[in-house]
């Protein structure tokens, strides 16, 4: 897999480490109880983002795009590398016990207060050893195969998180939609009990019933030829509804 392939996958090839780092900026920020547990995860994570991305332009591109740079100490290169630095040193041990009695905060300091107790951990430089001179690269200059601008690795991450935003959109839309129509659904449910109800209500409060209106509407029709006991009923019955066919 090319570096730009693998910037391309952000956040998914790093996505657990990238969670890792941020929760222990969170924790460092708490204050310097949390401090030194703080720096030991967060160097464990970029310990195995550098493992991931092996390049170091693709390793900065990584730090970069995930924003693991930013705010203090973590926009320092050099408190990033003693945050690596110290949790390689507890590789395999208990942070707490190696780190214990550790007054400081800052990588750089927790790192000088563990070589101090630990010198032999420390590579002795020779005297006349000259500084190591970094030659910068312009963008245009790195190599197609192993080499990836920042700019570019941000640009390709900000195309996926745009692939992402449209993704949560869609979904966000169609949830909504889905809620509104049931919604809908329960209103007309509701409204179908109410014009029950009002029918059944009407119903109660009709002057006769089908029968009995039937009977009555037998023995007035002008061809009828009822018994003296049908029309006995049928004036009975009308009888009975004297006062509220009168409105009375």
């Amino acid at each position: 897999m090319t570096i730009e392939e693998k910037v391309a996958s952000f956040p998914q090839a790093g996505e657990r480490l990238v969670k890792r780092a941020m929760h222990a900026k969170e924790e460092y920020a708490k204050g310097r109880k949390h401090a030194v547990a703080a720096v030991v995860e967060y160097g464990s994570a970029l310990l195995e983002g550098r493992e991931e991305y092996p390049s170091h332009n693709a390793f900065a591109a990584w730090v970069a795009a995930n924003e693991l740079d930013q705010g203090d100490p973590w926009s320092d290169r050099r408190e990033r590398t003693a945050a690596m630095n110290a949790a390689a040193a507890v590789r395999g041990k208990d942070a707490a016990e190696v780190f214990a009695g550790c007054q400081h905060a800052r990588p750089t300091h927790i790192m000088k207060w563990y070589r101090q107790r630990h010198p032999e951990t420390v590579t002795r430089k020779s005297a006349k050893r000259k500084p190591v001179q970094l030659k910068l690269v312009p963008d245009g200059d790195f190599s197609p195969k192993g080499k990836v601008t920042i700019e570019k690795a941000i640009a390709l991450h900000k195309k996926r998180l745009d692939k992402e935003f449209q993704q949560k959109l869609g979904e966000e839309v169609r949830a909504q939609i889905a809620k509104a129509n049931d919604a809908a659904r329960t209103q007309l449910a509701q409204l179908r009990k109410e014009n029950h109800s009002l029918t059944v209500a009407l119903r109660q409060q009709a002057a006769f019933s089908p029968d009995d209106y039937r009977t009555i509407l037998a023995v007035l029709h002008p061809d009828n030829s009822a018994s003296p006991e049908k029309r006995a009923i049928a004036f009975n019955l009308f009888k009975q509804k004297e006062r509220r066919l009168l409105g009375q």
